[in-house]
């Protein structure tokens, strides 16, 4: 039925190292987009032992997407100092880019050792199981970051998406009107929501969630109107 759409891509599971913009929601990427390798080296340099250095390093690469070099920054930086939580989870993110996600999984339990609160941390692990297709154990991550953070727009997201292919669509269609909630104009939220309303064959409420969703997004526009969808 949903040959015709695209697929919606889950939110990228978030690093340590992100802004902040979003409150408790931070961006997908590090701050540094690898600017910073150069003046890292040199701190390396002068103290080959500050994890510190290493975990900007990693930031630097991750930035890059040299992810091997991300990695190998994280493990030093964790390798000195055991409790560092950002770190960890970095290593988790990259670890799940480079297809090792049991390893990601290790990396984010060892986060969640130290700060069970982590909303970001239970994020990460619900998107690595979905991956998995454990779709059991990624609900159960995705309601632990929500019980933190119930303003957790990806993880509402995230949510639903995992709930529409375990065909439980009344409740992933109530993930996607909690997301909304949080932000109204999501065009991926409305993206989601008319795809579930069509596999429920409420045709007329789709067509007008995909068209709010293909107002916000001139991506999702073209895809509709390559179909005459609007």
């Amino acid at each position: 039925m949903f040959d015709f759409l695209k697929k919606w891509k889950k939110k990228d599971p978030e690093s340590a190292a992100a802004s902040g913009a979003q409150g408790a929601t931070p961006e997908s990427t590090d701050a540094s987009g690898g600017r910073s390798t150069p003046a890292t080296a040199k701190a390396i340099e002068i103290n080959p032992k500050s994890a510190d250095a290493w975990y900007k390093r990693g930031i630097a690469f991750q930035g890059k997407k040299s992810l091997e070099s991300a990695l190998e920054s994280y493990q030093q930086a964790t390798s000195l100092n055991p409790l560092y939580e950002s770190a960890w989870l970095n290593m988790g993110v990259v670890l799940r880019r480079l297809k090792r996600i049991p390893d990601a999984l290790e990396a984010y339990d060892r986060v969640l050792a130290m700060n069970p609160q982590s909303a970001v941390a239970w994020f990460n692990r619900g998107f690595a199981f979905s991956q998995m297709d454990r779709f059991r154990e990624a609900l159960e991550s995705y309601d632990k970051a929500l019980k933190i953070n119930p303003q957790y727009l990806e993880a509402w997201l995230n949510r639903g998406v995992v709930l529409r292919k375990s065909n439980r669509l009344i409740e992933a269609l109530s993930c996607y009107d909690k997301a909304l909630k949080i932000h109204p104009r999501h065009p991926d939220a409305w993206y989601n929501k008319g795809v579930v309303l069509l596999k429920m064959g409420q045709k007329r409420e789709s067509k007008n969630a995909l068209q709010k969703a293909a107002a916000l997004d001139p991506k999702i526009a073209e895809q509709l109107k390559q179909k005459g969808l609007y």
